[in-house]
């Protein structure tokens, strides 16, 4: 009986000391995103909507939910430019350069961005660490352009910048 409560004092002990070890996610506290996909989903072969999902990681937590502030998530339309050059042979190709839409036109258009705010996720207790994927739905997204992607960005509440990623090359057709 004496071993049985000297197993059952240890296996306590050995439990106990597992569970408090527990490892603390450590991210910087500067966000960091990833592109994970982008999907396209048409009607009657016309382009009616995407999502662009994104995986991110910040270290203290403070992603979505401030209302105040700048909008945390960013994506910038890039235009595959066309070539401009009347003596080049590949005038008036694609050259495989995403630029921004003002940049691609000589219609005077605005670069087109989209913003969006992920709800807030701030872990409770003492732990603030997080990771995970954000989903962005987008009706209908404009495409100027045969191919284009998207630059995104991601804003913490505290105002850290994330890295910039790009999406893969997306077609204009649905």
């Amino acid at each position: 009986m004496k071993r049985f409560f000297y197993f059952l004092f240890l296996l306590i002990l050995i439990s106990t000391t597992y569970i408090s070890c527990v490892k603390e996610k450590l991210f910087p506290v500067e966000p960091s995103i990833e592109f994970k996909q982008f999907n396209k989903f048409s009607a009657n072969a016309v382009l009616t909507r995407a999502e662009c999902i994104i995986k991110f990681k910040d270290g203290d937590g403070d992603i979505g939910g401030d209302s105040t502030g700048i909008p945390e998530l960013k994506m910038v339309y890039l235009g595959d430019s066309v070539n401009q050059d009347p003596q080049s042979v590949n005038y008036g190709k694609l050259t495989g350069i995403f630029v921004p839409h003002d940049q691609n036109t000589t219609a005077g258009f605005d670069t087109t961005i989209y913003y969006f705010r992920p709800v807030d996720i701030t872990p409770k207790g003492q732990y603030k660490a997080l990771e995970g994927e954000i989903l962005i739905k987008m009706a209908a997204p404009f495409a100027f352009d045969p191919v284009f992607k998207y630059a995104i960005t991601l804003h913490d509440r505290a105002g850290h910048l994330s890295n910039m990623v790009y999406t893969n090359e997306i077609t204009n057709t649905p």
